[in-house]
């Protein structure tokens, strides 16, 4: 399994677990929130007994209200450790996500690496393909047939001589702005009006 999935994988995990903890706050909260009503109602209860001085509902009423207790206590111990459990998988979730995101950031730069190899492959071929072109315009020209080649070319006539293939790993501002089928010579031409005459 690689780095980055199992990063996904712990992301994940996190995540889960900072949903059960906030629903474990709220849960809590939610207790306490009533355990305060009971309370109140608990205590009320108990004042009435006591005016009345009805001992076996007094020691049932108190016992429920130390039991009551209880419970709050225990909320109110778990309620803070909740948060702090929350603020350290919130970090590690923060930092998780950092390192995947750099990991992402590793791995698009290899990936970079290797379409540039395919660009520069690419843009050499298809460099070669724009000077075909160029050469045979230049021998249409010479006997008065530009418009066979963009017959041929259709539409995109217009625009393939514009085309601009710079390198990427040799980078020059003056080869960025100069059109790809521009660069040929003499042996071009000959070469391919010899390939031309022999269709």
């Amino acid at each position: 399994m690689s780095e980055y999935t199992r990063l996904e994988k712990k992301i994940c995990d996190l995540k889960a677990e900072i949903v059960r903890c906030r629903q474990q706050m709220e849960e809590g909260r939610e207790r306490l929130d009533s355990f305060k009503k009971q309370q109140l109602a608990l205590e009320a209860c108990l004042g009435d007994a006591l005016v009345l001085g009805d001992k076996q509902k007094i020691f049932a009423l108190e016992k429920q209200i130390s039991e009551q207790q209880k419970f709050v206590a225990g909320d109110n111990l778990r309620l803070p450790a909740l948060d702090r459990h929350m603020e350290k998988l919130k970090n590690e979730l923060a930092n998780s996500v950092e390192r995947l995101n750099n990991i992402f950031g590793k791995n698009c730069v290899k990936f970079l690496l290797k379409e540039i190899d395919a660009y520069e492959a690419s843009k050499d071929r298809l460099k070669g393909v724009l000077v075909r072109f160029a050469c045979a315009l230049e021998h249409l020209d010479n006997i008065s047939r530009r418009e066979v080649l963009f017959d041929a070319l259709g539409p995109a006539a217009n625009y393939v001589f514009n085309i601009s293939l710079p390198s990427i790993k040799n980078f020059d501002r003056g080869s960025a702005d100069s059109q790809a089928g521009n660069d040929y010579g003499k042996s071009e031409l000959n070469d391919i009006f010899s390939e031309i005459v022999r269709l």
